[in-house]
């Protein structure tokens, strides 16, 4: 079961390309707070009914949510946990007191806000320590030329850099299908052999109508405890997380996407 949690969409930078940069509904939602204990407890209610999950924390940025290295101290005990970061926060309690048997880190790098050489500096130190050995870069427009500089840059560190398609709108253009073919051999080049990624993402393939386990053994969970099958169906929950008796979907279901970002693909049956 792979879960990617949204915990909250509080972040220190202000990204133009963020997901949720221009998203109103998100800025304006403001759920209950939600304790360390009641979410251990829906945690521990998932890994009795269905067993160990794999989460994704993402949503702004994970570590300004509040007793986080404490929450996933405890979550982690029964499942395994990747975070997104852009790594603004202090990495030493972290690496104290969290295992990176079952904790891992994605650090995302955002040249407008984090300094090049402590971002770099801290990334080197969680590959070192076994929590991490990728950089992701967001192939926003503006960024494109400076993809080779930073490549160079984290792989002489022995760090992977991994490069991910923009989403969105620049200049009146909607992307990642705005993108020139030739950009598009060259962000190829970095998806590599992920065939749906490229498929899907990249090449704005719609995926609508086929058979899809998200919602049964993959969703998107939000910080008040709604669950959606997936990104693109953020709109439509399907069950909550706090229900007392909540249960996954029984079976994978038709896609109702029209575009498939990101890894909401793995879910797909036949892709």
């Amino acid at each position: 079961m792979r879960i990617v949690w949204d915990i909250h969409y509080k972040c220190n930078y202000r990204c133009p390309y963020c997901w949720f940069e221009n998203d109103l509904n998100a800025r304006r939602f403001k759920p209950r707070p939600v304790s360390v204990r009641e979410w251990v407890e829906r945690w521990d209610y998932i890994y009795d009914k269905y067993g160990p999950a794999h989460i994704e924390i993402t949503g702004g940025e994970p570590f300004i949510y509040d007793n986080f290295i404490n929450l996933i101290g405890e979550i982690s005990r029964r499942h395994t946990i990747r975070i997104t970061t852009n790594l603004s926060f202090d990495i030493k309690r972290f690496i104290s007191e969290i295992n990176p048997g079952v904790v891992k880190i994605i650090s995302s790098f955002h040249p407008s806000f984090a300094e090049e050489d402590v971002f770099l500096k801290k990334a080197a130190v969680l590959k070192e320590k076994g929590y991490a050995d990728t950089v992701i870069y967001v192939a926003y427009p503006p960024q494109l030329r400076l993809v080779d500089y930073y490549k160079n840059k984290f792989e002489g560190k022995g760090i992977v850099f991994s490069v991910t398609p923009f989403c969105g709108i620049f200049n009146g253009l909607n992307y990642p299908g705005a993108y020139t073919d030739d950009e598009k051999k060259m962000l190829a080049i970095y998806i590599g052999e992920d065939k749906n990624r490229l498929k899907y993402t990249l090449n704005s393939e719609s995926p609508k109508g086929k058979l899809c386990g998200a919602g049964q053994r993959s969703a998107l969970l939000f910080e008040d405890g709604k669950l959606a099958r997936c990104g693109p169906l953020k709109a439509k929950p399907f069950a909550n997380l706090f229900d007392r008796d909540f249960e996954f979907l029984d079976g994978p279901k038709p896609c109702e996407a029209d575009f498939c970002p990101c890894d909401d693909m793995k879910a797909l049956e036949e892709a």
